[in-house]
């Protein structure tokens, strides 16, 4: 059973938002309860996630309506709310979900990509700590090609 909660979790960061993007810049300690919040969502534990700046902005993440695009709205004045696909969320999870195994990202930041009704419009999280950039001769070696 889904039940709408008022946990909602501070971040230390305040969000950037600008052409068709917000920015959630995330500190190693705020990955965890993101994470586990995410996995809420999943398994239907919770119907929404809400991260909130220190000035008091809101990002809603829910999860849509299946088959339904990934959809931002922007109901008030500092509050955003992402409806995610399946995948999106999935994938959420499963990254910050390694983040916390590995004591980093992967990358720097990840996009959840949606629309804000006909605009693209990007959910971009950044990463305080991160996996430094692999070279190519690593890219290479991964795929199982030769680096020339």
């Amino acid at each position: 059973m889904v039940t709408e909660t008022k946990r909602s979790i501070a971040l230390s960061q305040e969000f950037v938002s600008g052409s068709g993007e917000i920015v959630a810049e995330l500190t190693p300690a705020e990955v965890p309860s993101i994470a586990l919040e995410v996995t809420m969502l999943l398994c239907e534990l919770a119907s929404v996630l809400t991260l909130r700046s220190p000035k008091g902005e809101k990002i809603e993440i829910r999860l849509g309506a299946p088959g339904a695009r990934a959809a931002v709205s922007k109901p008030v004045a500092a509050h955003w709310r992402f409806d995610l696909t399946q995948d999106q969320a999935e994938y959420l999870q499963v990254f910050l979900l390694r983040t916390v195994r590995d004591e980093m990202a992967a990358v720097n930041h990840i996009h959840l990509e949606g629309l804000a009704g006909k605009d693209d419009f990007d959910l971009t999280f950044m990463f305080q700590v991160y996996a430094p950039p692999m070279s190519p001769e690593e890219a290479a070696k991964l795929m199982g090609r030769p680096y020339y």
